[in-house]
Order: structure tokens, then sequence, then C-alpha cells
């Protein structure tokens, strides 16, 4: 006859095993009730409330069974687990390190201790973890997508394809291996490689939402795509993602007193980093704090270094809703009150699309992070202006586009900026051409009118940077495209990743610089006119489109902007003959920026403040949302630029 608590421990698992958690959970709690020191309840229990999303309970119980356990590698690594998930890093690598310690040859815990080094940015570290994991099981095939991912963050793009790769022939079916080998391909410029790819997995994983993010954000650097065909995509992920979500969405009525304070404003992001989208947010996000505002940030991020400290001092709450699910981060976000809700990311990495899908704020504005519509019905706004947005693209929106009188972003001048270069042609004889933007901007379309211009100059040279040009084989693909234009491998010089300090000395060392199409520059253009360089760029129908059109219009630098690809040729041509104009622009440039409205701090933040408080009105009036375009303020003139 078997003893009743180790029956009841076996049936418990058996339920466990069987995924009826609600009968595994009022089991193992039997058992806890008369034995509170049986480990293995503990253990198992916690682990039900880790995959149930309960992870502060799984920390306490793992952590209880541990304590009782010391010796069992199990325990160890599952504590381990939940620490990562939390954010908890350090004590995450310790409960790893201690799971190997008593087990050497576990495969496993070799594995997520990488993974767990790899998000605090120890990348080689993490890097010998995976190598050893793979080692002790060649066919792991996490291990080798895990690979991949730490291989990718350092720039080795190739050798990351392969990893993937090599996972996905273990796992065919493996949709994380799948979406990062998108990713790779779409660093490396191997576009319409990445979105079949995406699409392939949809096909057979239609609910996996973030192929289906990346699939939306990948499209939009694929020439010839019109701006109707994004929002009809858009709206097919919100029709599969978001509508099943509407039923929750919480009531948002006025209450007693909110006509006489101001909104409360979150921001949802991550990358309050050293990041695109911090750099161009850090300032106003600092300027709202300034004037009082009551700030709320909810990063989704690991990552954190100096320009996070200064979003942390800007913020009244900061939150972490990183591990948390989107049902938990919207219940954090309504009870924290919340009025106006910002998304910095869209359809990219690290998205809470999810999370505002389930309306925890009354009115919700993206910003920023993203290229074209959300798609989402729970958007209310985008915060654009009429050059981002013109009034012809407004039907394909979403959201209801607040203009902004200048500029759709204020910009935060780099402290690391060396000072001002003389033009590099004088010193070298030739024109230096440059793009700094990611490879997945650098098109076929484009590499071809680069190359009618680069012959159309004589004895130029086109210099390249990304990250992704750290390791040759991404470079033969540039190289490749080029040569196919009868444009040799002499014409061009490539730099890899750096400092942002090398970065931008990197960007002095071009006289002209050419606009990526049809996604153009955001915060590279910045950092590029901010380096004395002149951008040529031209506009298409979407967001990303517009953004360098955007500041150049803003400069009053408008002899740059081309109205056809065929108009781009013919001004990088007429630019690059003219060095006096090369030279006297480049020397006045950084003074104009800080000038304009691109810098102007202060009359980017009354505006906002105008903007906010306008569509809040309108919200406890019981209005719907509506456009908003605010008018510019009175400005000193500026001289046009020669």
């Amino acid at each position: 006859m078997g003893h009743p608590l180790a029956d009841c421990f076996a049936r418990a698992l058996q339920a466990h095993q069987a995924g009826r958690l609600d009968q595994a959970e009022m089991l193992y709690r039997r058992v806890l009730a008369t034995e509170p020191g049986h480990p293995d309840s503990l253990h198992l229990l916690g682990v039900l409330a880790h995959q149930t999303e309960r992870s502060c309970l799984a920390l306490e119980l793992i952590g209880q069974a541990v304590a009782l356990t010391p010796d069992n590698a199990v325990f160890h690594h599952n504590l381990g687990e939940v620490q990562r998930e939390l954010g908890r890093l350090e004590p995450a690598m310790e409960s790893y390190r201690q799971a190997i310690l008593l087990e050497p040859s576990w495969a496993e815990a070799h594995n997520h201790l990488g993974v767990a080094l790899q998000e605090i940015g120890l990348y080689d570290e993490a890097v010998a973890c995976y190598r050893q994991a793979l080692r002790l099981d060649p066919n792991d095939a996490s291990a080798h997508s895990n690979l991949g991912v730490a291989l990718q963050d350092m720039g080795a793009l190739a050798e990351a394809v392969d990893s993937y790769r090599r996972a996905l022939a273990l796992n065919p079916d493996y949709v994380n291996a799948g979406n990062n080998l998108g990713n790779a391909l779409k660093e490396q410029g191997r576009v319409d490689e990445a979105v079949a790819l995406y699409a392939d997995i949809l096909t057979l994983h239609p609910d996996a939402v973030m192929v289906r993010s990346n699939l939306l954000f990948t499209s939009l650097c694929l020439p010839g795509i019109a701006l109707p065909h994004h929002a009809a995509e858009a709206r097919r992920w919100d029709e599969r993602h978001g509508r099943p979500l509407r039923d929750r969405w919480p009531a948002h009525e006025p209450q007693p007193g909110d006509a006489h304070r101001r909104p409360r404003i979150g921001f949802v992001s991550g990358d309050f980093r050293r990041h695109a989208v911090g750099f161009l947010t850090i300032a106003t996000l600092e300027g709202l704090a300034a004037a009082g505002h009551e700030i709320t940030c909810y990063s989704n991020g690991l990552i954190e270094d100096a320009l996070t400290a200064r979003f942390k001092a800007a913020s009244s709450r900061w939150r972490s809703v990183l591990g948390l699910s989107d049902m938990a981060a919207a219940e954090m976000i309504y009870a924290d009150g919340i009025d106006i809700l910002v998304d910095l990311s869209g359809h990219t990495a690290q998205n809470r699309l999810l999370t505002f899908a389930l309306k925890p704020a009354p009115l919700q504005i993206t910003w920023v992070g993203y290229g074209v519509t959300t798609g989402l019905a729970a958007m209310d706004y985008w915060l654009a202006d009429r050059h981002q947005v013109p009034d012809s693209a407004e039907p394909w929106y979403q959201e209801k586009i607040i203009r902004m009188p200048a500029s759709y972003a204020c910009f935060d001048p780099p402290e690391e900026a060396p000072e001002v270069a003389a033009l590099p042609a004088a010193e070298r004889g030739h024109i230096t051409f440059g793009s700094f933007n990611f490879l997945s901007k650098i098109t076929p379309e484009a590499v071809a009118v680069w190359s009618r211009i680069l012959k159309r100059v004589p004895l130029s040279r086109l210099l390249l940077k990304a990250v992704g040009f750290n390791g040759e084989a991404t470079q033969h693909i540039l190289v490749d495209r080029f040569a196919r234009h009868d444009i040799g491998r002499e014409r061009l010089e490539f730099l890899g990743g750096s400092s942002r300090a090398d970065h931008l000395a990197a960007t002095s060392q071009v006289d002209l610089a050419l606009d990526s199409f049809p996604y153009s520059g955001g915060l590279t253009t910045l950092e590029t006119l901010w380096m004395w360089v002149p951008v040529i760029a031209v506009p298409g129908e979407t967001l990303c489109s517009r953004h360098s059109y955007g500041y150049l219009t803003s400069l009053g630098l408008d002899q740059t902007v081309a109205d056809s690809p065929d108009h781009y040729v013919e001004l990088a041509v007429a630019w690059a003959a003219d060095q006096n104009r090369l030279a006297s622009t480049r020397a006045g440039l950084r003074a104009r920026m800080l000038a304009s409205p691109l810098c102007d701090r202060a009359g980017f933040i009354a505006a906002l403040e105008q903007a906010f408080d306008q569509i809040w009105q309108r919200h406890l009036a019981g209005l719907p949302p509506c456009s908003v375009s605010l008018a510019a303020p009175a400005r000193r003139a500026t001289a046009a630029m020669p």
C-alpha cells in the first residue's frame, strides 16, 4: 500500500505533465499543507507559478526548495530561469553557475548562463558558454540559435546566419530561430530574403506575433510598396492579434477633478538607453519633467547605461515591464492611472503593442519608433509633423495625426561630437560620399543610383559604415551589388560598428552624404548634419521615407531634397562639383541646426504640451480623437542656405 503523501505528489506530477495545471497546483498545495518543507513540491509549484506568469511567487517557492536542498542542480537552474525573467541577472548567473558546478556536463545550464551573460552585454563570455553547450550537445538547436543571436549582436552577421541555419536543420519548426535568421538577413541587407522567410513562417505559424511585426517593419525597406499596402498589412496584424483583446478594454470614464489637473503621461520602450530612440526622445522627457509633468517610464529592456540614468532622473516613476505578460503590464499601467500612454517602438524589437492593444490608458500615442501606421484600433494618435505625414497620407493611418509645428522630434546634440573640420575633399583631392544607415536600408535600387553618381563624379569614393561591415562576408554583399553596375571595390570603403564618438568622427570624413531610400535616415541624418555634412535625400510616401526631408526642410536646406531618383543623381553631382558651396554649407551647418526648430527644446515642449492639453480636453468632453495641427510659433527669420 502506497504512502498517501507520495501518492498525492505522484498525482500532482502526473497532472502537471498532462497540462492540468489547476489540478496540479491543488495537489502540490495539499502535499505542502501536510509537509511544508517538501522540496520537490515547493520546486514544482514554483515551476508551475512561472508557467502561469506568477514569477514573484515562483521566485519565492523555488528559492525555498534551493534552501532546503542546496545540492540539487535542477533547483538552482530553474531558480536562475525565474531570476533572469525578472531581470535579476547577477543572481541568475550565480544560480546557473551553481547548477554547472553540481552538473558540469549539463548543456542546458551552460546555454542559459550564456543567455544571461549576453543580456548584460558580455558577448565573448556568452559565446564561450554556447560553444561549451554545443560541445556537450551538438544537437541542441536552442544553443545554436542563441549563439547566432550573440554573434549577430557582435556584428558577425555571416556567422550568425550559419548558426541559425544549423538550428533550423535540427528543428525545422523552430520559430524563434527562423525569426532570428530573418533578422540577420535583414541586417545584411538581404531584405527580399528576410521578407520571404517571415512570410513562410507565418504560413505555418499565423499567430507568431513578433514574426508578423518583423514582416511589417522589414517591408518598409522594400521599394515599390505603396502606403495603402503597408496600411492594409498593419490593420491585418491588428485584426489577428488586437481584435481578440478588445472585449478586455477597461472603461475610461472621466472622473471628478480630471479637468483641473494635468494628464499623467507614460512612455513605453525597450530602448531607454544609448539607442536611436533614446537619443531622439531624452530631450523631450527631460523637458516635460522640467515643466512639472508627472512621467512614468515603462521599460521593456535589460540594458542600462548613462542615458538610462537620464531617463530615470526625468521620471516620476520607473517601472520595468520586462518579463510581465501583456495583461500584467496593462494592469500595472491602468493602476498607475496613466492618462496618455506613448509607444516608442511600433512594430520593432522589444515592442509591447499587445499591451497597447489592451487599451490600459484612455489616450494612446505612437511616436518615433516606427515608420508608418501601427494599424492598432487601440492607438489613438501618431505624433508627427506636416513633413512626415502630409494631408494626402493621413487616410492610410489608423491613428489620428498630431502635427507638430516644425519637427516631430527634438534633437539632443551629442557631447561626444568633435569640432568642425575642413572639407575632406580639399585635402584628399577627391569627393568622398558617405552612407551611415543600416544595411537593411541600402537597397539594390539605392546602390544603382549611387553607382550612377560615382560614375559621374571622377575619382570619387563612397564610405559605407554600419555594424554589419565588421565582417568581410557582409562587405562582399555590397561589393557584388556595386560590381553589377561596374563600380569596383577600390571605389568603396567599409567601416564597422564603433563607439558613438568614433562614429561621429568618421561621419565628418565625408563631403556629402547619400540618404537611403525608401527608408530614410532618422537619427543618422541628424548626426550627419551635426557633423557639418549636407545630405541628399528623396522622400517617398511613408513616414519613414520622409525623415531626412523633414529635417532638411526645417533647416532651409531644400536644395538637397530630390523629387525623383534621377533628380537625386543630378543634385549629388551638382553639389559634388561645387566645393565652395560644400565648404560654406559645412562651416555654418551646426550653428544653423542650433538655431533651428530641430534643437529648440523649449519650443518643442511648449507645442507638445499644447497638443497633450487639446487631446486631453477632448477626451474629457467625451469626444473621439481627431487630428491636431499646431501652428508654428513666430520665429526670427533665417537666411537661406547657400
